[in-house]
């Protein structure tokens, strides 16, 4: 076979193969090119994961994703990333330069634990949310648990299909255990029976039992509701703590303190609770005329020998305090976190 014969027959094999990469589906990627120190290669047919999803397990984050097709997507492992977006959740980034590596993992199981700065071990993105991004990499001869940020592969071509959400959370992921919001009832701004607070939390609690606890109203002065009391007389344990938090910075009338039955319902998987209040049990004064924006605390010191709401496994306490976050150094972000939630709701 003459040379510019072989050449030809080489050529058409070529276009044939690449033509069947090209009609394979809109999994089939285009051939990128992955490079780390000292190595290039050249992979055709790399499939990336999909539907990526995480939730927060007192200060780590349970990443998990649906293994990519064909052998793994091709790759000897998954390199996770991640990216804090602050306070605030939005629909997740999808520029993979704006994201951190954190680790690398086998293709052996869809899923990874995140114990690092993104998924709690700092207090500074308590009460913020972070995104996480999964892509198939193959960096032969290399284990995925020696990748780092400067060994891990980048690509220099598109490789991920439409839609390019795929391989990212939909949405920013809660980070740490922290009250999320509150909100009172019913606007008419007197406290009475059948009023309600209502506390929604980013994780699951250990939904302890509060039954028997108070709910107490200071003075007008110094306008404070403390959720989950024991009392025995008409004034509030401003020293003692509670089970539960307070509400603070807003403003009400009353001449004195005053304690009010209430009931304690758990809902949605011990991440919400509802709290109602009963009849005035202790005082003659009812706060009315309520008014501005109330700050829930959360509690993370009961009074003596009762009950606090904690984590699901009562490892840890609500976050209670924000926090100006540090930068990692990828684009800015707003870093405070919200352990503080706030409404203009009233009773």
């Amino acid at each position: 076979m003459s040379d510019t014969l072989r050449l030809r027959v080489v050529l058409v094999v070529c276009a044939l193969v690449l033509g069947s990469a090209a009609i394979k589906g809109t999994l089939a990627l285009s051939f990128g090119r992955t490079t780390h120190p000292g190595s290039t290669y050249n992979t055709a047919a790399v499939y990336d994961p999909s539907a990526i999803t995480s939730a927060p397990v007192d200060n780590t984050q349970t990443v998990a994703w649906t293994d990519a097709v064909n052998n793994h997507g091709n790759g000897n492992g998954y390199a996770v990333f991640a990216y804090h977006e602050g306070p605030t959740s939005t629909a997740c980034n999808t520029t993979q330069a704006n994201y951190t590596f954190v680790a690398g993992t086998t293709n052996a199981s869809p899923s990874y634990t995140d114990s690092g700065v993104f998924a709690g071990s700092s207090a500074s993105y308590f009460g913020s949310y972070s995104c996480y991004m999964i892509r198939t990499w193959d960096v032969p001869g290399v284990n995925p648990s020696s990748w780092t940020s400067g060994t891990v592969p980048t690509w220099t071509s598109q490789i991920a299909p439409s839609p390019a959400n795929q391989y990212v959370t939909p949405n920013g992921v809660a980070v740490g255990f922290f009250p999320s919001s509150v909100t009172m009832t019913n606007s008419n701004g007197t406290l009475a029976t059948g009023d309600t607070v209502v506390l929604n939390y980013d994780q699951a609690t250990n939904a302890p039992n509060l039954a028997g606890l108070s709910v107490c109203a200071t003075k007008g002065s110094s306008a404070t509701f403390y959720l989950g009391q024991s009392l025995a007389v008409a004034t509030c344990d401003t020293v003692g703590g509670t089970s539960i938090g307070k509400l603070t910075g807003g403003t009400y009338t009353s001449s004195a303190d005053g304690v009010w039955a209430a009931t304690y319902v758990w809902s949605n998987g011990n991440k919400t609770l509802t709290i109602t209040i009963g009849a005035e049990t202790l005082g003659t004064k009812i706060p009315t005329v309520m008014a501005g924006t109330w700050t829930f605390t959360a509690s993370q010191s009961p009074q003596a020998a009762q009950a606090i709401v904690k984590s699901a496994d009562a490892t840890l306490f609500p976050c209670n305090a924000n926090h100006a976050g540090v930068s990692e150094g990828i684009p800015a972000t707003s870093q405070t976190n919200v352990c503080l939630p706030t409404t203009t709701t009233h009773f």
